[in-house]
């Protein structure tokens, strides 16, 4: 379950990119719109006026998609006097197995402001337009850099976490500053004075899980494959999602190399594109603890079968899925975590209960029948996880406990097979 959630989050998120990459490819007027706006390459810094040129930051917010959870963010670059109005959006190529393989790669695609706009006009997304306050000079400068990123092509390589539209977007804006950085608001900078509740959303594992409480399979997805990501605190500006970015810049400051504060990042927002607020969905009742709820009570029960009532045929079925989905997941986790990597390269704790051992043991154990008691150990090591592990790091859930819990029932009805079918 996890896998097949994780994959379709992934397809879902490539999906939502690869809609808005192919506007952005088919639109055709961009191309006149550069031209005529690389013109103002040919005027120095310090001749631009202030408003020779604008630049801003556009937040998409959700929509019904699930690749639209966290929203999208993209830079507009405008020239009133060149008649040029240009929306700058981090996307990926239309390679699906090089998400998978953590090889996706990506730079920044360019489309008219107009052709953004109705984009997520169509998908009924709110878009919002939060003015940045750079100099003449630093204006001409992230301009300059994201014209080269979109004509040098795929160049980045795309990270759901540390390398998307928004992280994408924040870094070529602090990249244009001249001697100057951003110092973000970070709530959780004195999450000491604010109590433990606060301290503990500094850690990934429990942030996340605020974060996608609403979305039950995702929460248990992202959790699953962060590994002990889930345990560490990364920097604010990589955790900040689009939907709280706008906020976010303008309370955070621009500060000079002397550490002067000179001013917000970002001014007040300006909606663009509006629509009636939704009621918020309801999560679905089919809950990952609940079905794996159901799957530990269906192998408590065919175990209690096995070795009480003697059941073979339903036990038999039961677990060739169970393992064969162990050995599915545990192969693709072990590929993700230390080879792909589309959330990164890092230890999982879920590889220790899932990997291939139960289902290759259990297609041997004819040959090796005096050996069965390799069944207890294993599910000795699965009981050791299950105690340990809540105490031990943040990404372990229930869901993920039942999970397991599911396998090392059936681990314990092997080992005692013979001794109670006698």
């Amino acid at each position: 379950m996890a896998a097949v959630a994780a994959a379709f989050f992934s397809m879902s998120i490539l999906a939502g990119n690869f809609s808005v990459a192919g506007n952005i490819q088919a639109a055709v007027e961009a191309a006149d719109s550069v031209k005529a706006f690389a013109d103002t390459l040919r005027f120095g810094p310090d001749s631009l006026e202030d408003n020779y040129l604008r630049v801003s930051l556009l937040i998409a917010g959700k929509g019904a998609a699930v690749y639209s959870t966290f929203g999208h963010a993209a830079v507009r670059i405008q020239c009133p006097s060149k008649d040029a109005d240009l929306a700058y959006t981090y996307e990926a190529e239309i390679k699906y197995l090089k998400f998978i393989e953590g090889g996706l790669m990506a730079n920044f695609m360019v489309e008219p402001t107009q052709s953004f706009l109705d984009t997520y006009a169509k998908e009924e997304r709110n878009v919002t337009e939060y003015a940045l306050n750079l100099t003449p000079r630093e204006k001409l400068c992230l301009w300059r850099n994201l014209r080269r990123d979109n004509m040098e092509g795929p160049d980045g390589r795309f990270d759901l976490v540390r390398n998307n539209c928004l992280s994408a977007a924040l870094f070529q804006i602090e990249n244009s500053l001249y001697g100057e950085r951003i110092e973000y608001c970070v709530p959780e900078a004195d999450a000491a004075d604010k109590g433990p509740r606060e301290a503990e959303l500094a850690v990934n594992g429990r942030f996340f899980r605020e974060v996608l409480a609403s979305s039950p399979w995702l929460k248990f997805a992202t959790l699953f494959f962060l590994g002990v990501e889930c345990d560490k605190t990364w920097p604010y500006e990589q955790r900040l999602e689009p939907l709280e970015a706008g906020v976010v810049l303008q309370k955070s400051m621009i500060v000079s190399s002397d550490e002067v504060l000179l001013r917000p990042v970002a001014g007040e927002g300006k909606t663009l594109v509006s629509f009636p607020p939704k009621a918020a969905r309801e999560p679905s009742p089919l809950t990952p603890e609940l079905i794996f709820g159901l799957l530990f009570a269906l192998s408590l029960a065919l175990t209690i079968g096995e070795l009480s009532l003697k059941w073979k045929l339903s036990v038999r079925i039961f677990d060739i899925s169970l393992f064969i989905f162990q050995t599915i997941v545990g192969c693709f986790l072990f590929y993700e975590s230390c080879i792909g990597g589309f959330l990164g390269i890092h230890w999982n704790w879920y590889l220790i209960p899932f990997n291939p051992f139960p289902i290759v043991y259990w297609l041997l154990r004819g040959k090796y029948e005096t050996h069965e008691h390799i069944y207890f150990f294993y599910a000795l090591s699965l009981l050791v996880f299950l105690a340990a592990m809540p105490f031990v790091t943040s990404q372990i859930s229930l869901a993920g406990e039942l999970l397991v819990s599911a396998i090392f029932v059936r681990c314990i009805g092997l080992t005692f097979k013979r001794r109670y079918n006698r």
